[in-house]
């Protein structure tokens, strides 16, 4: 949803291969950082699942939480 410190990930979702690079390398913008997942195990295997619910929630096919059928 965004904060002070990070950008909404819904209102303007980033294309797939920016969202990618971010999430897997991490960005340095300023003074505000966030961190690679690129050798997260419970992050590369779901990275366009992610992009997929993020863009849903963008286009306002899916609510917040959980989607329908998924279990952890």
């Amino acid at each position: 949803m965004g904060a002070t410190f990070a950008p909404s990930l819904i209102e303007r979702p980033l294309d797939i291969q920016t969202f990618r690079r971010v999430v897997l390398q991490g960005v340095t913008r300023g003074t505000s950082v966030m961190k690679g997942f690129g050798d997260d195990p419970n992050v590369v295997p779901y990275i366009d699942d992610i992009h997929a619910y993020l863009r849903a929630r963008h286009d306002g096919l899916v609510g917040r939480g959980r989607p329908p059928g998924r279990t952890p």
